[in-house]
């Protein structure tokens, strides 16, 4: 954390050198040599915690601080200096044995100890030199060969309970040389406890499959596992519309703690997979994790994916600003990270081309792509930069976008929703990329939507053709600052989303929120339909039979309001965000129940939407 740590005392919010730009501490590019670790430091008050780290981290070693002379940290004192090795010393590699509650079998100690050509490893070497007591003292177990080359292996006596047991290897050869591993030894030992295991596996870094669809099934389950007593074993437990499955048991990635496994079964479009993670030890008391902690997490089958969304960018995060923010609301899309193949997938389009000086300039074929889609009745939102004023493929897209070309612009930092249009009223800050960024008009009965709060310069088209609609941008969703709701980049999105769909999202909240915000929370209905509105700190989901899926989970519902819906058909409520800092980077999932009668059959689950709470 302190190499990656913004100096606070740089200018700008983001901490950001005006000659260097982000400055990282060079703490972990350090020299470790004979006995001592070097690390560069620059008069920092983190510097002195930065070495107690390196000094827990490296027991028996000196730490010494070095001044970084300005360095960086990706080019500090470890790349400024080398080791030379010693051409002719025993080489030790262990692979020491890590806390157990087995009382009763003794503890392997492995090592690769290979001895300097032309030379031979001493009889009854090497050794394993242990202690019960701390070091005081230590007694002797010579390391039998295993029969793999340069392998050795020593067993340490069982111990009771309560036991904290510390090694060394040492290895000696013919030619009187001698090498312990660690290097420091004995001022630095290896150790492990023998105890008994309380502790359940850890399990983080889980990303639920909500929503899925046929067509990409089977999804990935990937997660971190670690248990203080060796790797656990972690199993997928699920159910297809309540029928039970065999558990599938998650694959460890060599050399990591991240576990991942396909959910293979066979599924269509409409039915229902319920499933959990369970992370167990192998622990006498058989400790393990679930989660969900409370109820299991729901994914339903759809048909396939309403929206495409075609990233053609490297840098601006728009593709996966999108499908999120489209999944927060229960809309399935496909990201495409290359031009598609078929046209026909989805009856809707996303496309950010970026902005000079990251777009892609569309080619001839591709230009063609969106022409035929558009002929052929789908709908399209397409932002890029350069597209319409600029490169040739505005010659071909402006008249079926409704785009009125005006000139190669310049950049802009605000943009205002034209009045009585779909946007009318929203103003941001843009912080993303607009160098040059194409100023552009509307050809009626097309309509501006956005225009930069400088001279009104249109910045965004929209158009209803008839058999299609599309929307025409000059900048990328993804850079615009979200402020006050509903002036967020989301709820832009949805409005662009209704109009391209013609489909209604019925609930909706402000995209993010603190810890003792009052959120605005939206629902559209039938005038005089009851709801019942619901609200959870929770990602997971449960049923409610007779409605269908709800996806939050009971045990943590904190919120509940019901009544009828307007004249209007549009209930507004003030959701209050309990002030606690346990509550920070959590997710508030809201969903409503909304009908004739709240009763099965004549109610039914609006959309769910995601309120993420930030610190």
């Amino acid at each position: 954390q302190y190499t990656l740590g913004f100096d606070p005392k740089l200018d700008g919010d983001l901490n950001w050198d005006r000659e260097r730009g982000p400055f990282y501490r060079p703490y972990m590019n350090s020299l470790i040599t004979n006995g001592k670790v070097y690390v560069p430091v620059d008069n920092s008050p983190d510097d002195k915690i930065a070495l107690a780290v390196f000094q827990k981290a490296f027991p028996g070693y000196e730490i010494v601080g070095v001044d970084s002379g300005g360095t960086y940290s990706s080019d500090s004192l470890h790349c400024r200096t080398r080791n030379f090795m010693r051409r002719d010393p025993i080489r030790i590699y262990p692979f020491p044995p890590g806390d157990t509650e087995d009382t009763e079998n003794g503890y392997p100690v492995t090592a690769r100890v290979i001895a300097p050509r032309g030379s031979e490893l001493l009889a009854e070497q090497p050794s394993v030199r242990w202690s019960d007591n701390g070091g005081e003292t230590f007694s002797s177990i010579p390391m039998e060969p295993t029969g793999e080359p340069d392998m050795f292996r020593a067993v340490i006596p069982a111990h009771p309970h309560g036991t904290t047991i510390s090694f060394f290897i040492e290895a000696r050869d013919n030619n009187e040389r001698r090498a312990v591993y660690p290097p420091v030894a004995p001022k630095g030992l290896l150790s492990f406890s023998v105890r008994r295991d309380r502790r359940r596996p850890d399990v983080s870094r889980f990303q639920p499959v909500r929503i899925a669809d046929a067509s990409t099934w089977p999804p990935r389950i990937r997660l971190l596992a670690k248990d203080d007593m060796g790797a656990p074993v972690v199993k997928v437990e699920y159910e297809i519309n309540g029928k039970p499955q065999d558990p599938l048991l998650l694959d460890r990635e060599e050399g990591t703690y991240w576990y991942s496994g396909d959910l293979d079964a066979a599924v269509k479009p409409g039915d229902l997979v319920t499933y959990r993670v369970v992370a167990a030890d192998h622990s006498k008391a058989g400790n393990k994790s679930v989660l969900p902690r409370y109820g299991k997490v729901y994914c339903p089958i759809t048909p396939a994916p309403e929206v495409g969304v075609v990233d053609m960018t490297a840098r601006t995060g728009a593709g996966e600003f999108i499908t999120q923010s489209l999944e927060d609301l229960d809309i399935t899309s496909t990201l495409y990270r290359s031009w598609p193949d078929n046209w026909e997938a989805h009856d809707t389009w996303f496309i950010s081309l970026g902005v000079f000086g990251d777009n892609h300039v569309l080619t001839s074929e591709q230009t063609d792509d969106i022409v035929r889609a558009l002929d052929a009745g789908r709908n399209i939102y397409l932002e890029g930069g350069d597209t319409w004023c600029h490169d040739a493929a505005g010659e071909k897209l402006n008249p079926l976008f409704g785009v009125a070309k005006q000139q190669r612009g310049r950049g802009f930092d605000e943009l205002t929703g034209e009045p009585r249009t779909i946007v009318g009223g929203l103003n941001l800050k843009y912080v993303g990329e607009n160098l040059f960024t194409d100023r552009i008009g509307a050809i009626e009965p097309a309509t501006l939507l956005f225009s930069s709060h400088q001279w009104k310069r249109g910045r965004t088209v929209l158009n209803d053709r008839g058999s299609s609609r599309t929307i025409a941008s000059t900048f990328t969703l993804a850079g615009l600052l979200d402020a006050r709701w509903p002036n967020s980049r989301k709820e832009i999105l949805v409005r662009y989303y209704e109009f391209l769909t013609g489909r209604t999202v019925t609930l909706r909240t402000a995209g993010t929120a603190k810890v003792g915000d009052t959120v605005p929370v939206r629902i559209v209905g039938k005038p005089g339909d009851r709801y019942i509105l619901l609200a959870s700190r929770a990602e997971y989901y449960a049923d409610m039979p007779g409605y269908g899926t709800s996806r939050l989970d009971p045990a943590h519902i904190y919120h509940l309001s019901q009544g009828r819906i307007p004249r209007s058909g549009v209930v507004r409520f003030k959701l209050k965000i309990p002030k606690d800092a346990s509550w920070q980077n959590a997710e508030i999932h809201c969903q409503a129940l909304v009908g004739k009668a709240l009763e099965a059959g004549k109610a039914t689950y609006t959309n769910r939407d995601i309120l993420k709470l930030r610190k």
